[in-house]
C-alpha cells in the first residue's frame, strides 16, 4: 500500500505540530522515499516522489529558499517539510 502525503500529515500533523502552508492540492502525492537534504548540491540525489525534509539551516534568504524549492518541484518531489522548531 502507497504512503500518500495526506496520511502522512494526517497521522503526525498534531503529534509535532505539523502546518500546512501550501499545496493543499497536492496531499494525494505518493511518497517513494524521505530525504533529509540540507546542502543544495544533494538535491541531484532525488528520484522523484520524494518527501524533502529541512531544517533551512542554510537558509540565509528568501532567494536561496526560492531556488532550493524550485530545485526539488524540478526532480519532481511529492513535497517540502521545512522544520522551524
Amino acid at each position: 500500500m502507497p504512503i500518500v502525503l495526506r496520511e502522512l500529515f494526517r497521522e503526525m500533523g498534531s503529534r509535532y505540530g505539523l502546518e500546512l502552508v501550501g499545496g493543499l492540492s497536492g496531499l494525494d502525492r505518493e511518497v517513494a522515499w524521505i530525504h533529509l537534504c540540507e546542502e543544495p548540491e544533494n538535491i541531484a540525489f532525488l528520484r522523484g516522489n520524494d518527501l524533502v525534509v529541512t531544517t533551512g539551516l542554510r537558509l540565509d534568504s528568501e532567494e536561496w529558499l526560492l531556488a532550493f524549492i524550485q530545485e526539488i518541484l524540478a526532480r519532481d518531489a511529492a513535497g517540502l517539510g521545512l522544520n522551524t522548531g
